[in-house]
């Protein structure tokens, strides 16, 4: 029989090391969530209310960012999400001179980004390349048979399905079956606004050196990574999901995905949303990267509890006992990436973690209001 108990005993205000509750900052011009609910594009509605009520992400207006109301250091990492039908601009609030400011040093002080669809423009923006994402699509769309997918496999050499933030992503061969490797696929038949705005490597005049190609001078002049491109490519021609990786001066990570199959929302020739049948590879892909993003375990804050909460894995049963039904947890591997969330009832009758390895995880505890109670380490044995 495993069993691994650990005790979590919290006096009153007793200092404990947990994860920031409100991790992750999702930007918008909305100046409410449900300003964005009644007003906003499908896409950004679709992508927000995913951060906010699965993610647990916050929702920030750029404006309290340009009036000093919401400071960008009190988060690890902030998601901006531009993505709306007939304009492929940066909105005139993000581009605001105090903002771009404010963005740019949260950037460069360490803050990490989560750039998407039109938003990976705002990387030049800020300074971190002077590449502009060329390759931009802004019209209403058109009724589409296809699956679209992204190729994880750059050139047929520079193979990233293992990245991380792919590690809960399904992919196949079946679409495009001359594609010597399996793709991913981010939205199926129906409706699609082939909203792109990704990096035309080819427009930049590069000079290749002989034994080289354009993704790769692309990498190396911006310390960077060409994680995927559209799914039936197989030359160096484009590129959609990158990674800028932190430099000397820009301390923070950026992820930008521009592909146009990540859209959120898929609708319908009469308008109105339909089923996405992959829109769970969207989910797991920037559920990935933003757990990457905003690592748990590295804050300090206050918290109190009267009783005392002690867990324990038996038969492969992750318990808390004194556990009530207003609260409920989630467990982390180490590098913060969410395996499992557990509610009231499991917490009280046992989680099944039979599916999980051995090794070192961390259970973080949240009341019914979502704040967090405590972060504690966790090893299966």
């Amino acid at each position: 029989m495993k069993k691994i108990t650990f005790t979590l005993v919290l006096s009153m205000l007793a200092t404990m090391m947990w994860a920031q509750a409100n991790k992750v900052a999702f930007i918008s011009t909305y100046e409410s969530l449900s300003a964005l609910n009644t007003a906003g594009d499908d896409d950004e509605i679709a992508a927000a209310n995913w951060c906010i009520n699965t993610y647990k992400g916050v929702f920030v207006p750029v404006s309290q960012i340009k009036s000093g109301a919401v400071s960008l250091s009190t988060y690890k990492a902030a998601w901006i999400q531009v993505d709306r039908v007939g304009t492929g601009a940066v909105p005139a609030e993000l581009l605001d001179v105090d903002v771009v400011a404010k963005l740019t040093a949260f950037y460069k002080n360490g803050g990490n980004l989560l750039l998407t669809t039109h938003a990976t423009q705002l990387i030049v923006t800020l300074g971190r390349t002077t590449r502009v994402p060329g390759i931009r699509g802004t019209g209403a769309g058109g009724d589409n048979a296809d699956t679209w997918t992204i190729n994880p496999v750059i050139g047929k050499i520079y193979d990233h399905s293992n990245d991380p933030i792919f590690a809960d992503a399904t992919s196949s061969s079946d679409f495009f079956p001359s594609v010597p490797n399996p793709t991913i696929p981010l939205i199926g038949p129906g409706w699609k606004e082939d909203h792109n705005s990704m990096w035309d490597l080819n427009s930049y005049g590069y000079t290749v050196p002989a034994g080289s190609n354009t993704v790769k001078v692309f990498e190396e002049e911006n310390n960077a990574t060409v994680l995927a491109t559209w799914g039936q490519v197989v030359d160096f021609c484009c590129a959609g999901y990158v990674y800028f990786a932190p430099t000397t001066e820009y301390k923070g990570k950026c992820y930008a995905f521009g592909a146009a199959a990540n859209e959120w929302s898929q609708n319908s020739v009469t308008g109105n949303n339909i089923l996405n049948l992959y829109r769970s590879n969207i989910e797991a892909i920037t559920k990935s990267t933003l757990d990457i993003l905003s690592p748990v375990n590295s804050a300090v804050q206050n918290v109190s509890l009267e009783n005392k909460l002690q867990a324990s894995i038996v038969d492969d049963k992750l318990k808390v006992e004194n556990s009530t039904e207003n609260i409920s947890a989630d467990l982390f591997s180490v590098n913060g990436r969410k395996i499992n969330t557990i509610n009231s009832y499991e917490l009280n009758y046992g989680k099944d973690v039979s599916d999980i390895s051995n090794g070192l995880y961390i259970l973080k505890i949240y009341d019914k209001t979502g704040v967090v109670l405590s972060v504690n380490k966790l090893i299966k044995k």
